[in-house]
């Protein structure tokens, strides 16, 4: 899976818990640097965001 795809997902997922949490926490995430034509295993990095959460 494309890296900058991965990392959408994972945007998506932040902004779905910030509604979801908006009254507990705040929450910046950056995204920055070249990411075209980079891959990585697909959902790699979902489990520590989600980690994050709990």
């Amino acid at each position: 899976m494309a890296l900058e795809n991965e990392l959408y997902f994972i945007q998506n997922y932040i902004d779905l818990q910030s509604v979801r949490l908006a009254d507990k926490l705040s929450i910046n995430f950056k995204m920055n640097g070249y990411t075209h034509d980079k891959y990585i295993v697909p959902l790699l990095f979902i489990p520590f965001v989600e980690n994050t959460f709990k």
